[in-house]
């Protein structure tokens, strides 16, 4: 499988995050960052894992306002506490959100993890 990651990211083949990459468990907001280090492991530099989930998707939705940093575009992003090209790990490492032009604190995000998991337990 990484081998056939490798080939399609040597061929300029889009792929995008969260449906290109064999995950036994899907856990939105969790198997993202396992799907990035393993797109980086098949051989893709961190920038590269990164556009899976950014301008790869603008472009496949034919959008010029996803995936990109500029005036006119969405303002959904994710700060992060460190460079993600310096280790792809550095992805989980979340400050806040921004969604839908509402910032979400790393501190809001843990409780509201919280809260799911309460809820579940009972």
């Amino acid at each position: 499988r990484k081998k056939l990651v490798s080939y399609m990211n040597a061929y300029e083949v889009n792929i995008l995050l969260g449906s290109d990459a064999p995950q036994v468990f899907d856990v939105p907001g969790f198997s993202v960052h396992q799907e990035l280090k393993y797109y980086v492991e098949s051989g893709m530099t961190p920038y590269e894992a990164l556009r899976t989930g950014t301008s790869n998707v603008g472009r496949f939705l034919k959008r010029d306002d996803i995936g990109r940093i500029r005036t006119g575009a969405r303002a959904d992003l994710i700060l992060l506490d460190e460079n993600p090209l310096l280790s792809i790990d550095n992805t989980k490492k979340i400050a806040g959100v921004m969604a839908e032009g509402r910032w979400y604190s790393k501190e809001f995000l843990q409780d509201q993890l919280e809260q799911i998991k309460r809820s579940n337990q009972q």
